[in-house]
């Protein structure tokens, strides 16, 4: 394995195709995840090619349930992988006899009934990339594919900073203490956070709300930009 460690990005993903088998016993969806050159709120642009390496290996891609690396949450492989300008593609095949990889399907049909964008969430390590002092930006331009994620929200500035705002919005919680447990859920349970991230974003996060000198559109994004960074670390 590389010595460099293993990062998580999450991407808007498209699920354009999902069926079971005859026997029920797997389940097969294609997508695609749009993962290139869009800055995120980590201040990172993946570059197209970089998962070149995955690409023509052919190998299959160990999927995971929310990156928990056990024989449990193993919930199946990734085949076919292809890139284009925009976007990585897969086709995914969910295994139907463990309880992960039964909720995993569930979850991707209803949001292709409906016709919502999920999230696709990569674990990689880089092999390669270029700063920018000027633009604080990193491009990712190689990088190894160790495994995926299927989760709830894609991790891009607009779908994030709308979950981190509606839950400011919704009046839940008659306190700081209340609302504060209330966003550690939602963390932990809608966006794939381990209970110490979820701690630890609300911990280190809650002090910008004191900043009076900004406003609420920059306090939510600088919110969700720690949150993308806690997803990475």
């Amino acid at each position: 394995m590389s010595k460099s460690k293993i990062e998580h990005k999450r991407f808007e993903f498209a699920v354009e195709e999902i069926k079971a088998s005859d026997d029920g016993k797997r389940a097969t969806f294609t997508g695609a995840a749009s993962a290139y050159g869009n800055k995120d709120l980590g201040g990172d642009i993946v570059a197209y090619g970089a998962f070149a390496k995955a690409v023509k290996a052919g190998k299959p891609v160990m999927v995971l349930a929310d990156h928990t690396a056990t024989v449990k949450n193993n919930i199946g492989f990734g085949f076919n992988l292809s890139e284009d300008a925009k976007a990585l593609r897969t086709t995914t095949e969910i295994n139907l006899e463990k309880e992960a990889g039964r909720d995993a399907y569930a979850m991707l049909k209803h949001a292709k009934e409906v016709g919502y964008k999920i999230g696709l969430s990569i674990g990689f390590s880089i092999d390669d990339y270029e700063w920018n002092d000027k633009t604080n930006t990193r491009t990712i331009k190689e990088a190894t594919l160790w495994e995926y994620s299927v989760v709830i929200f894609p991790m891009n500035p607009k779908a994030t900073v709308t979950s981190v705002k509606s839950l400011l919005e919704s009046g839940k919680g008659d306190d700081v203490a209340n609302l504060k447990r209330t966003i550690e859920t939602h963390l932990r349970d809608d966006c794939g956070f381990s209970k110490s991230e979820a701690e630890g974003f609300v911990s280190a996060g809650w002090g910008v709300l004191g900043d009076q000198g900004k406003g609420e559109e920059d306090i939510i994004s600088a919110i969700a930009g720690l949150a993308e960074r806690i997803s990475t670390t």
